[in-house]
């Protein structure tokens, strides 16, 4: 294997945020914060040992509040209790200069009934629905969330008040995941068309296969960007260079290797 030498590591000092959970009438006490690094490399976000001396699991005193130390520059900072919408925040802790990050949570909100069907015909079960946040804005992760039913129809809860961007994921091969704006509370039709396949072989200069690189594809179109981002696929080369994709929407991509 390689052998790496001469390598400085430099300590960065952890930083201190202080986290005040609101409810509609004040502070909540007993309200749940976990913080984790937001920076995790994208391959390792179902390894959170790898970054367990980062994480926070807290609860707030009677005054909401609650305190970690020792947290990088920019965290993700999740908080829930009984009977409210979770959310769940991206947060640059420098930014914030010193002074509390204040979450607030509220109570469910209107019900956004509807139906996602196949090619606008056949009803489509088992297709999962969340919302997808602006950058910056908080988003819960469990409510404004639904699945289809055997007969296509999905009921969300918990979404915030007007247009809502909601990401719409068929069963894998079913059909291309596709974002959605709907109104909350206002009756919804969701039409899915047939996904899409495609390999990517990746060689060296001289023609030889690449295994191990990781590819990412992220279609181009209409839209603003962040929303395209939620539509990112990724994969590894496999030991004849190939990256296989499924449940791609229709249109252009970009490639990055």
């Amino acid at each position: 294997g390689t052998v790496i030498e001469d390598v400085d590591l430099a300590l960065l000092p952890g930083l201190s945020l202080t986290v005040r959970v609101e409810g509609p009438v004040g502070p909540l006490g007993v309200a749940r914060v976990d913080i984790r690094p937001a920076d995790a490399p994208r391959a390792n976000r179902n390894l959170p040992a790898a970054f367990a001396g980062t994480s926070r699991e807290l609860v707030t005193d009677d005054d909401g509040i609650a305190t970690a130390d020792g947290l990088p520059e920019r965290v993700q900072v999740r908080a829930f209790a009984d009977g409210f919408v979770e959310v769940s925040q991206t947060v640059d802790i420098l930014s914030l200069a010193g002074e509390p990050l204040v979450i607030r949570l509220t109570s469910p909100g209107a019900r956004t009934r509807g139906r996602v069907l196949l090619g606008g015909v056949l009803p489509l079960g088992g297709v999962d629905l969340h919302r997808v946040a602006r950058p910056g804005q908080p988003v819960s992760v469990t409510a404004c969330r639904a699945s289809t039913d055997e007969d296509g129809i999905f009921e969300l809860i918990g979404c915030p008040e007007g247009t809502v961007t909601i990401m719409v994921i068929p069963p894998a091969g079913r059909a291309a995941p596709v974002a959605v704006d709907l109104v909350t509370g206002e009756e919804a039709e969701v039409s899915v068309e047939p996904a899409l396949a495609v390999t990517i072989v990746v060689k060296a200069p001289d023609g030889a296969p690449v295994a191990g690189a990781f590819v990412t594809l992220e279609p181009r179109g209409a839209g603003p960007a962040w929303t395209r981002e939620a539509l990112r696929a990724d994969a590894a080369t496999g030991d004849e260079g190939r990256a296989h994709f499924e449940g791609l929407p229709r249109g252009s991509a970009g490639l990055v290797v």
